[in-house]
Order: structure tokens, then sequence, then C-alpha cells
């Protein structure tokens, strides 16, 4: 039976692996994943075929993507602040009152990006079997400063049901290839 490809955004999965899981909780403590490329086995039949990755359409919601160090209107502080922004374009280096983060982004329920995934649960792991697990806030943020060595596997689940990144990524800044014209063809959605 052939498998058929659909799109997944997450940044980091965890896909078993020898580390030690980790478990970020709270608004202090999510993580990010993106994923680029969902494999489902379950195809109906040889005949289906691959499809690439869902595109974002028109409707694709761009709020607060431009926003980052230095962008003017960018406002607010927090666990719920810029769902859809790259959180690792300013959660980088240490230093003031900006904490750093190995992982971030935000995860929605479509590729569009109109409404958050909530209390979903983004799995990383890194090159050396590492796993950490967050959970998406009310926004669909998460956010994690576990360490983490590159390259990164990501999953999203929520409700038993998983999407997961076919590839590896060399960075956890989820949202700065999950934009609606982003190179993942859209925002970071899980099941």
């Amino acid at each position: 039976m052939l498998s058929r490809t659909l799109g997944i955004w997450l940044l980091l999965s965890a896909c078993g692996g020898s580390g030690d899981a980790v478990k970020d909780g709270g608004a202090d403590s999510t993580v990010a994943v993106e994923t680029d490329t969902l494999v489902d086995s379950a195809a109906d039949s040889p005949s289906d075929t691959p499809a690439g990755p869902p595109q974002a359409s028109e409707a694709c919601d761009t709020t607060n993507e431009a926003c980052a160090l230095g962008v003017s209107g960018c406002r607010g502080e927090g666990p719920d602040m810029l769902p859809g922004a790259d959180c690792l374009a300013c959660h980088t280096s240490g230093g003031g009152r900006i904490p750093p983060w190995t992982a971030g982004g935000t995860a929605f329920r479509d590729v569009d990006g109109l409404a958050p995934l909530k209390n979903a649960i983004v799995r990383v792991t890194d090159a050396d079997g590492k796993v950490v697990e967050m959970t998406t806030n009310a926004v669909g943020n998460f956010y994690t400063d576990r360490a983490l060595t590159p390259p990164l596997r990501a999953e999203v689940e929520k409700d038993g049901a998983v999407r997961a990144m076919a590839g590896e990524v060399p960075t956890g800044a989820c949202n700065a290839c999950h934009a609606c014209e982003g190179a993942a063809g859209g925002k970071l959605y899980g099941p």
C-alpha cells in the first residue's frame, strides 16, 4: 500500500530515541515544534498518489508574522504574545528581559493559521536522542530553553492523533519556515 504525504508543521520531532524524555509544562516551559511533511500510512488504495503538503490559501492569517526585534507595532509580552511570529528572532541570545529559547513556535488547527491548536503535545527529538515534550497554550504557543543538539525532529499530538515531520531541521525556529508564504507552505498545524 502506498503512503500518501500530508502537510504538517512542526519543527523538532520526537519519535523514540535513547535519551531521557523531558516533559515541559506550564506557561514558562513550553517547547516548539514544527513539521514539514506528515506521512500517513493509512492510504486507501495503491492507486493513491503522493500529495504534496497543503499550501496556505489567500485566507492565511499573516498577523504577527513580521514581528521581530526592532519592528514597530509589535507588542505584548508573556506566554500568549505574538502567535505566529518567529519566536527565535528575539529569543535567541540571553540578556535583558528576553529569555533565550532553543525551540519555539505556534501550532494552529489548519495550514492557514485561523484557529490555535490548544493543549496539544509537541515532541522534539534532538540528534542525541533527547526528547522534550511541551503543551501548547491557549493561543497555540510553545517554547523551551532545554539544550537541544541539531538536527531536530518533531511531532504534534492532539487527542491521540499524531503528525510528525518526515525530515530533520537545523533549528528550533519553527515559525521562520511555517508562515503563510514561508518555506513550509503555511502555518505549523497539528492533527
